[in-house]
C-alpha cells in the first residue's frame, strides 16, 4: 500500500529551473503546454480545452499578425524628431527585397525608385517648424506606408543674466539668470567647463561659484534641445577687503620678515586615507590645539604645520586641520567614510572648528597647492569670517 505522506515527485516545468526554461522559451513551452492539455486532460471538458488553448494561441496570433500586417512597411532608420539643420539625409529601409519607394517632403515627392537590395536613401529641405515626411513602398499589388514629423528649430535660445556687481570682495559668487525652458546651461571659467544644469523652470543658478584673486572671466552657454546655442560673457574681479594683509601672509618668511621664530604646533594625526584623490595621494586629519582666533598669527603656525607633515609624508597629500575633536570626527565620517550627514548644530561646529585643509600637487582644485583656512563656512561668519581665505602656498617655498 502507497505511503499517503509521500509526494509525488514535480514534473520538471514545476520546478524552479523549468519555470526559468518555461520563461525564456515560452513559444516553445505554449505549443507544448496544448498538446499537453489535448493529450492527457481527459476530464476536461471541450469547451475548457479549446478555452485554455485559445488564450495560449492568441498572444502568437497577435504577433504573427503584426508581423505579416508590418511587412515591407518602410521606416526611417536615422529619423530625430528635432533638429537645427535644414539639410535633411534620409536613410530608410523595407523588408521587401524588392520594391518600388516614394519619399515625400511636406507634400512634395523628393525621391522615387526602384530598389533590390532593401535600402533606400533621399535628400531634401526642411521648412521651419513642423514638417510631414511620408514613406512609401509598394511590391506589386501591396503598398505600406509611413509617415514622421521632423521639427526644424534654428532659434537660438534665449539667455538673461541677472545685474552682478563686477568687484567684489568676496571669493565666492552666485550667477544666477533666466534661459529657456528645458535647455542645459554649462558654466566656463577660463574656457574650462566648470559645472551644468537643465533648466526647468525658466531659471538657473550656479551658487557659490568660486572666484581667485583678480579677474575671473564666465562664459555661460545655453544649448536647447535642438542644439542651438546662445551664450553670454561677465568678468568679475575679486579683491579681498583686507588687501594689504592678504599681501603680508602670501609672500614668502623669511628670518627677518618675522620677530620671532615660529613654533610648530602640537598635533596628531587621527585618521588616514588613501583612496579619496585620484592621484592616489593621501588623506590626513590632523588635530591640533584649540586656536587662539584674536588675530592671525595661527596662520603663520598652520603653515609651518604643514610644511612639516608634507617634508614627512611627501607633498601629494591632503590635510585637513582641526582644533576639534567631535569637528574632526564629523568631517571624516561626512567626507572620509560617508557615513554620516550632519545635523545643523554639527555644521556651525565645523564651521568653526575647521581650521585650514591643504591640496598639495592637485591640478583640480583652485591652485597646484591650495591652502583654505576655515574652508566649512563664509565670510558671513561672525566668529570666524573675517580668517576666511584660500591661498596658493608652496611649502616647499616657506621659510621660517
Amino acid at each position: 500500500m502507497a505511503n499517503k505522506n509521500t509526494k509525488e515527485p514535480k514534473v520538471w516545468y514545476r520546478k524552479w529551473w523549468g519555470i526559468i526554461l518555461s520563461i525564456i522559451f515560452l513559444p516553445i513551452f505554449g505549443l507544448y503546454y496544448i498538446y499537453r492539455i489535448v493529450r492527457y486532460k481527459k476530464d476536461w471538458s471541450l469547451t475548457k480545452k479549446v478555452g485554455i488553448s485559445a488564450a495560449i494561441l492568441f498572444p502568437y496570433v497577435i504577433c504573427i499578425t503584426g508581423v505579416v500586417w508590418g511587412w515591407g512597411t518602410p521606416s526611417m532608420t536615422n529619423y530625430h524628431p528635432l533638429t537645427n539643420n535644414k539639410d535633411l539625409k534620409v536613410e530608410g529601409y523595407t523588408s521587401w527585397n524588392k520594391s518600388h519607394i516614394a519619399v515625400e517632403l511636406n507634400g512634395k515627392n523628393i525621391k522615387e525608385e526602384d530598389i533590390s537590395d532593401r535600402k533606400f536613401e533621399a535628400d531634401g529641405t526642411l521648412n521651419e517648424g513642423n514638417n510631414k515626411l511620408t514613406l512609401k513602398a509598394t511590391n506589386g499589388d501591396k503598398v505600406r506606408a509611413s509617415a514622421y514629423t521632423i521639427t526644424l528649430d534654428t532659434k537660438a535660445p534665449s539667455l538673461d543674466l541677472d545685474n552682478l556687481a563686477t568687484e567684489t570682495d568676496k571669493d565666492k559668487v552666485d550667477i544666477k539668470g533666466q534661459a529657456e525652458k528645458e535647455s542645459v546651461v554649462k558654466l566656463f571659467n577660463d574656457n574650462k567647463e566648470i559645472t551644468q544644469m537643465t533648466v526647468r523652470n525658466d531659471t538657473f543658478g550656479f551658487n557659490n561659484s568660486q572666484l581667485k584673486e583678480g579677474d575671473n572671466k564666465f562664459k555661460i552657454v545655453a544649448r536647447d534641445k535642438a542644439g542651438n546655442e546662445s551664450s553670454k560673457e561677465i568678468s568679475i574681479k575679486y579683491k579681498p577687503a583686507q588687501q594689504e594683509a592678504k599681501k603680508e601672509e602670501t609672500k614668502q618668511i623669511t628670518p627677518q620678515s618675522v620677530e620671532q621664530k615660529i613654533t610648530v604646533p602640537k598635533y596628531e594625526i587621527v585618521y588616514t586615507l588613501d583612496k579619496l584623490r585620484y592621484d592616489g595621494g593621501k588623506n590626513y586629519y590632523v588635530l591640533i590645539d584649540p586656536v587662539d582666533i584674536s588675530n592671525e598669527k595661527f596662520k603663520d603656525s598652520i603653515k609651518v604645520l604643514i610644511k612639516k607633515i608634507t617634508s614627512e609624508k611627501g607633498a601629494k597629500i591632503d590635510v585637513e586641520i582641526h582644533d576639534n575633536l567631535s569637528s574632526l570626527n564629523y568631517s571624516y565620517e561626512q567626507y572620509g567614510t560617508m557615513t554620516l550627514t550632519p545635523n545643523q548644530s554639527q555644521k556651525d561646529l565645523m564651521a568653526i572648528h575647521t581650521i585650514a585643509t591643504f591640496s598639495g600637487e592637485l591640478k583640480t582644485m583652485l591652485y597646484f597647492n591650495t591652502l583654505s583656512f576655515f574652508p566649512a563656512t563664509s565670510k558671513d561668519n561672525q566668529a570666524v569670517g573675517k580668517y576666511v581665505q584660500t591661498v596658493e602656498f608652496n611649502p616647499n617655498q616657506f621659510n621660517y
